[in-house]
Order: structure tokens, then sequence, then C-alpha cells
């Protein structure tokens, strides 16, 4: 009979056509240009910002690197304190809390640790806004354990906002017995620059790239959203004016969601170089790219070095369809984002599932980041126009003398007496209410 042979040749065939086929998934030509081609120009763009400023400060970076070993002590000495002490010292920051119930051992710490943490502050009027080593995500050195430049200006962010309330505070309390004496007026000028300062450090951590830069410039701007808004209530109606201009401008200078998420797949893109790349190729790649590619930390499995073509082409698909959704308006958006992530995510394909990288949830935080800054420029603008034409502004007003992007996440409440912001989109609801006399 024939029909033995015939399977043989059929079965034959089919095996050939699957050795084709894994041997064209395995090829590396493709996949070699485009990271050539992503890395290059993710490295290419310099994580430095120049800003208009009436000052002629060295970089920040230049100004912060000196002081990182105070902002340090300060870090480990907050971490010291017993957990009672810290969450009175954080309810205080948050304004939930007055000021005079600060307790005596964060009073030290301020005092200690002061012109450490005024030299971090004032570093972000500087022209040049660079960041300090170890704070650039795309960086080896990030990576390396002693990587904790973040987390010292972070320390300096809670730290200032303490400082802002305690500029702010008429009656000084006494040996933290809750007696009160004298009043000084207060420099109203000083803490409105307090506050933006705090707000341009968060600002600046965007720039340290990636998804981890959206969540540090989120966490920073909210430090001193509640200082900000008594700030900007009791201000003078020029020192509205200027706050309202700056916090736009801040805004404005946040590290787009879009090249974050560059940064954020490129990072990814960067764990399989040394698997598909020889060393003579890496060694051609931009230099903190090369290192980088040495010291990355993800640590891949067998598999997925044996499979790395083909996730990185999942990878490539991913990221060419999450940037796709760059031009739909932002709820729109959401909804895109939160699709691939579930379509990636339930996918039969274990190579699609692994290069899900959560940009929706990222995209909310960046948009949140947007929304408090937008509040709180409302909050400058309203309480201006309040001044100026006898009356709360209503939305159309708001929305005719600000250029917002966040009117979704935001809302207003006007009365006789307070004008009431409150942002959502984080964990919890932001708030503020503006009064008429402080």
């Amino acid at each position: 009979m024939i029909v033995a042979p015939r399977i043989r040749i059929a079965a034959a065939l089919v095996a050939g056509a699957w050795v084709v086929v894994l041997a064209w998934g395995m090829r590396t030509s493709d996949v070699k240009e485009r990271l050539r081609r992503d890395i290059g120009s993710a490295y290419a763009t310099e994580s430095a910002t120049a800003v208009e400023t009436n000052t002629a400060l060295r970089s920040f970076s230049e100004r912060v690197t000196p002081v990182m070993a105070d902002l340090q002590r300060g870090v480990d000495e907050e971490k010291a304190l017993p957990e009672e002490v810290r969450m009175l010292c954080t309810k205080v920051r948050r304004g939930e809390e007055p000021f005079p119930r600060l307790p005596q051992e964060c009073r030290s710490l301020l005092d200690a640790h002061r012109g450490a943490v005024n030299t971090a502050l004032t570093a972000t009027r500087a022209r040049t806004l660079d960041l300090p080593r170890g704070v650039d995500v795309l960086s080896a050195e990030y990576w390396g354990a002693a990587a904790d430049g973040s987390l010292l200006l972070l320390y300096a962010a809670k730290a200032g906002t303490l400082d802002l309330l305690r500029l702010m505070t008429r009656y000084q309390p006494q040996r933290d017995i809750g007696k009160e004496f004298g009043t000084s007026p207060v420099d109203w000028v000083a803490a409105i620059d307090g506050c933006l300062d705090i707000l341009a450090l968060g600002r600046l951590l965007s720039v340290s790239r990636a998804f981890v830069g959206l969540g540090l410039a989120n966490a920073t701007i909210q430090i001193p959203f509640a200082a900000c808004a008594r700030a900007l209530n009791d201000a003078t109606v020029v020192e509205k004016h200027r706050a309202q201009r700056q916090l736009l401008s801040l805004r404005d200078g946040l590290r787009s969601f879009d090249d974050a998420l560059v940064d954020e797949t490129v990072f990814n893109e960067l764990a399989f170089v040394r698997v598909v790349l020889g060393d003579a190729e890496v060694s051609q790649l931009p230099p903190e790219a090369a290192r980088l590619a040495h010291r990355h930390p993800s640590i891949l499995a067998f598999w997925q070095r044996w499979f790395a073509p083909q996730e990185l082409r999942e990878l490539f698909r991913e990221r060419d369809a999450l940037r796709a959704t760059a031009d739909l308006p932002a709820l729109y958006r959401t909804q895109a984002l939160k699709q691939i992530s579930a379509s990636a995510a339930s996918s039969w394909n274990p190579l699609r599932r692994h290069v899900e990288i959560g940009a929706a949830r990222f995209y909310q935080r960046f948009r949140h980041t947007e929304a408090i800054l937008e509040a709180l420029a409302i909050g400058a603008y309203a309480d201006s126009f309040r001044v100026e034409h006898g009356g709360w502004p209503n939305a159309t007003e708001i929305a005719q003398g600000l250029p917002l992007r966040s009117g979704d996440l935001l809302q207003f409440e006007a009365s006789d007496v307070t004008f009431r912001i409150t942002v959502y989109g984080g964990k919890e609801p932001l708030s503020f209410a503006l009064t008429p006399d402080s």
C-alpha cells in the first residue's frame, strides 16, 4: 500500500512548514533595527529642561548635589521617629490638624535640615533643570544599591510643606504645649514662592522618566496641596495672578504621558538587548543605554530568552497601539488604553500577556497630576475674580478664563461664603474651599 509513504510525506511537509514558521519567527534583523531606533531616539532626548527665570543660578543638580547627604540624614531621622509621631506630622502637613499641633520631634527635624531643604527647593528656579545622579530611571545608576535620590527630593517636598505652614501661622506655639503668643504678618510673596517651589520639584521629578516619573510627580504635587490652597486663598490679588500663570506653566512643563510611555517601553526593550544583540552591537548603543542593558534589573526566564524576538515584536506592537491613541480626547483615550490592556491581559498568547504595562492606570495618574495643578490655578483665578467682579465665577467663566484640560476631573461648588474645588481621579478626592476673608 502507498498510504504510509503518503502519511510520512505529509508529516514531513507539516514539520518542514513549522520549521520555516519557527525560523521566520526567530529572525532578528528586523528586531535589531527597531531596538536600535527606539533606544537611540529615547537617549537622544536630554533630561535637562531650560526654563525662563529671573535668576542666574547654576543648574539644579549643581545646587542640590552638595546637600544630598544632609537630605539623606533627614530621611533616616524621619524614619526613626515613632509611628504615632510620624502620623501626626502627616496630618498636619495634609491640613487635617493645625500647625501648632506639630510634634516637637518634627520641629527639630525642620530646624536641623532647613538649609538643605531650602537649597533643594530654591534650586528649582535654576535656568537648567537637570536631574542629580541616580534619579533618571533610564540610567544604570538609578538601579544601583544606593539609588535613592528621588526619595531625598520627596523628603524635601514634605519638609518644605511643613515650613510653608509654619510661615503662614501667625500664632506660634510655646514649647509645644499649645500656648500661643505674639502675632506677625505673613509674607505672602514668600508663601507663594514656597508653594511654587515645592510644586516645581514635582514637575522636575516627572523628568526622571517612564511611569516611575509620572508616579513621583503625582505623589510630590499632592504633598503641598492643602498648604498651597491656603496660601492662594490669603495672598494678595497680585500674587494670585502670578501664581495662576506659574501653576499653568508647571502643568505645561510636566513630562508628557506620551514621552513617559516611550520611556517605559524602551526600558522594557532594554531587558532583551543582551539576548538579541551581540557585545559589539551593544557597545554601539548610546553609552547610558549600554550600561543599563548590562545592569538591567529584569531577570528573563529561559522561555523569554528563547523566544526573545517574538516577545519583542509583541512589545513593539503594544507600544505602537498605545501610542496610536494619542490624538483621542482624554475620556476616549482612557477607554482605548483600558481596552488595549484588557486585550493583552486576556490573550491566549503568553508573550502578549507578558508585555501588558498598565498604561491606562498611569495615564490616569498623569491626568490627576494635571488636575491638581489646574485646581490650584482655578483657586487663584476664582478668588481674584471675586475681588474684581464681586462674586465667584461660574463654570463657563472659568473655562473662558483658563485653558483647562481636566474639566472632567474637577468639580466647583459656589455659595455666598465659599467656593469649593474638588479634584477627582486619585485614590480619594482632594478638596479645598476659598473664603472671602482670611
